[in-house]
């Protein structure tokens, strides 16, 4: 039952949050960006690609600050998952061709994988041998490694293990079985720790040989239940101000409804008071990624519905969230998000979509604050034609002294002047792109992107 304080004071509002969508990197790629990770100040991604904003790379690249590289080596497979970890950077990875898989670690010369390889002997009606590492996490001082396997050397290691050093072990008996009516395949997606224990979640039955339904804890000795669990797959969990959130395709736990995201209130998992859904028939609603980024939770995946309290509202497959309000970015993107992360005081995601805030930024698109901007907005405010080629206008509905500066995406100011009531900026000389023009008087502002053709 959803809580009382939710129903009453949850509201759905957009927030103003003095920041825009823009392009990240042009230039094709060539699938699915699926993860990222900073590691010794640099910013790596891996996924289902081999060109990535147009540069070759196989399934992992760095990027120099202008574009991305290749790293000293690379993978032959597609890339899942990557994180920094104690001192070094990891990656896992998808392995539809070979008959092993392996964690890999990186230390800023190369790629060396991390014990020998796990192998799925025993995979589900319609599902190959072939295994799967989806996620990595230190637990313990101990890397921990998840995914769609069951044996390490002449070891049982059903689906997670854990690496001491020298070698993987199992975690108890680990996890086992298929969620009843979902798909026979294991799929533990992602991890993370709460209240001191190892938290993983997936389409698994069992864990420690008790029924868990797709989500339990490792306390370090034992597994346990977290509640009646889900219906159906879940591929993300994550803790934001205190309390543990999970997401992926459920829609309910035991009796309780749910909409693709719940919250656990320290026995049962309840609807936080939001769900989302698809409005195209075809496409399953799915959470994908729940990151917490400057103080909110944002919430990634397929979907293109928020629903608050029964009112549905269009979403582009990203939410922030503060635990009171939810905002949804302008539009989010047309497509889906798997990736993103904190980037240049906002964030970058990346996935399968076309679009982003309403321009057209394929695959990669970033999140970043506009320059200048205080906390009260000026209203009143015409900017046009946009986009432009010979000038931009700027029309104050009020004939009040403002101060206006344009920056283009690096932050270096192109413009800058003070005027009262209108002005015009001459913009037939300047590179065409994305610009960012702030208007300000004394009180407030007003940002806004603009384009130069």
């Amino acid at each position: 039952m959803k809580p009382v304080y939710l129903i009453l004071f949850f509201s759905f509002c957009t927030i103003k949050t003095n920041a825009q969508w823009t392009e990240f990197c042009s230039g094709a790629t060539n699938g699915f960006v699926v993860d990222f990770a900073s590691y010794n100040d640099s910013l790596f991604s891996t996924g289902f690609f081999t060109t990535v904003c147009g540069e070759s790379a196989d399934h992992i690249a760095k990027w120099d600050g202008s574009n991305w590289i290749p790293t000293t080596n690379s993978f032959s497979q597609n890339g899942h998952a990557i994180d920094s970890l104690n001192g070094k950077l990891y990656a896992s990875l998808y392995q539809f061709t070979t008959d092993s898989n392996y964690v890999y670690a990186y230390d800023g010369a190369g790629w060396q994988q991390v014990g020998d390889g796990v192998y799925q002997n025993n995979p589900g009606v319609g599902f190959s041998k072939n295994a799967t590492i989806y996620d990595m996490i230190s637990y313990n001082d101990r890397i921990i490694a998840c995914g769609d396997f069951d044996t390490y050397k002449d070891i049982a290691v059903n689906g997670i293990m854990q690496w001491d050093g020298t070698e993987w072990s199992p975690l108890g008996s680990g996890l086992t079985e298929f969620i009843p009516g979902a798909p026979q395949i294991l799929y533990p997606h992602n991890m993370t720790v709460f209240e001191g224990k190892l938290i993983v979640v997936g389409n698994f039955y069992k864990a420690g040989g008790n029924i868990v339904n797709g989500i339990a804890a490792w306390n370090g000795t034992s597994w346990e239940a977290m509640g009646e669990g889900f219906n159906n797959s879940a591929y993300a969990v994550g803790v934001y101000d205190g309390s543990l959130y999970a997401g992926g395709e459920f829609t309910m736990s035991g009796t309780t409804s749910l909409g693709r995201i719940a919250k656990w209130d320290g026995d049962s998992w309840e609807n936080p008071g939001f769900e989302i859904a698809y409005s195209i028939a075809p496409l399953h609603e799915f959470v994908h990624t729940l990151k917490v980024i400057n103080g909110k939770l944002y919430i990634t995946g397929g979907f293109d519905q928020v629903i608050i309290d029964g009112i549905t509202s269009d979403a582009g497959s990203i939410l922030a969230y503060d635990g009171t309000t939810i905002s949804m970015l302008e539009g989010g993107v047309e497509g889906e998000i798997e990736g993103i992360i904190e980037y240049n005081n906002g964030f970058l995601v990346a996935g399968g979509f076309t679009g982003a805030g309403g321009f057209d930024y394929e695959n990669f698109a970033a999140y970043l604050p506009v320059v200048g901007i205080e906390n009260e907005v000026l209203s009143g405010v015409e900017i046009y034609p946009n986009p432009a080629s010979d000038m931009v206008v700027i029309r104050l509905s009020e004939n009040k002294r403002c101060d206006v500066q344009v920056t283009d995406m690096s932050g270096k100011s192109v413009f800058s002047d003070t005027f009262s009531g209108k002005t015009i900026i001459p913009v037939a000389n300047w590179a065409a792109g994305a610009y960012f023009i702030s208007v300000k008087s004394a009180e407030s502002v007003h940002s806004e992107l603009i384009f130069i053709e």
